[in-house]
């Protein structure tokens, strides 16, 4: 498939083992460094590693609810800091994305297609792409999809009508309900902060004990008037 590649694990989750490599000896390097991660892990060191072709351009997620193979987005989920390797740390989302309608409906169309191809037909779906920068159009090329919600407490970032909070609406699809989401107005935001340890993190004056868990989520709203940006860590 030639280079730039990405090589995978395929076991975690977070953007852990997944490295950029631009010619045979950083693959080479790539997956050795992979299996240490495996391994530090306690996931099987001599499990399969994925290869990709690296696809340059923006990267967007899509959540939403399967219902007989029809797709209800609850929300897209824009990168702004859309990394290019060798790591691809999760760093910032924002929705509602800022994405023209046309490429919004192409790439809601492909995740829809991808889950109905891994046979997927009822239930939450998170699906991850990019829009490839190297063809005109800007073509969404699926990275990956799973059959859940978005992690951790991203959720929190999501807001609807009646009060409604995403884990509400995925029960009430797994109970044959027909859900509409809809979104209260006002954009809102996801930092994603690495822990390495377990320990405190100070927070307003006062001790928040932290799990010590890599890809910390946390929910930041957005300031009207201000940036899209969120505050630093720790702010």
């Amino acid at each position: 498939m030639g280079f730039p590649c990405v090589v995978k694990a395929v076991s975690l989750s977070g953007s852990q083992g997944v490295l950029r490599a631009d010619n045979q000896a950083s693959v080479v390097a790539a997956a050795g460094r992979i299996r240490q991660i495996l391994r530090v892990a306690g996931r099987p060191v001599d499990e399969p590693l994925l290869v990709e072709a690296y696809v340059p351009g923006w990267e967007l997620s899509v959540d939403g609810l399967l219902t007989g193979g029809e797709l209800t987005v609850t929300a897209v989920f824009d990168k702004p800091d859309t990394p290019h390797g060798p790591t691809f740390e999760e760093t910032v989302l924002v929705t509602p994305s800022r994405l023209p309608q046309p490429i919004l409906s192409q790439t809601l169309k492909a995740a829809e297609r991808a889950a109905g191809a891994l046979g997927l037909s009822h239930g939450p779906i998170h699906a991850e792409l990019r829009l490839d920068a190297r063809e005109h159009g800007q073509r969404p090329i699926m990275l990956e999809l799973a059959a859940r919600s978005i992690g951790g407490l991203c959720s929190r970032a999501l807001r609807f009508l009646d009060a409604m909070s995403l884990e509400e609406l995925v029960l009430a699809n797994a109970l044959g309900r027909r859900v509409t989401p809809q979104r209260l107005a006002g954009p809102a935001g996801v930092l994603m902060l690495p822990v390495g340890a377990r320990g405190c993190a100070p927070s307003r004056g006062r001790q928040d004990r932290r799990r010590g868990r890599p890809g910390h989520h946390r929910p930041v709203d957005h300031h009207p008037g201000g940036s899209d940006r969120p505050p630093a860590a720790g702010g």
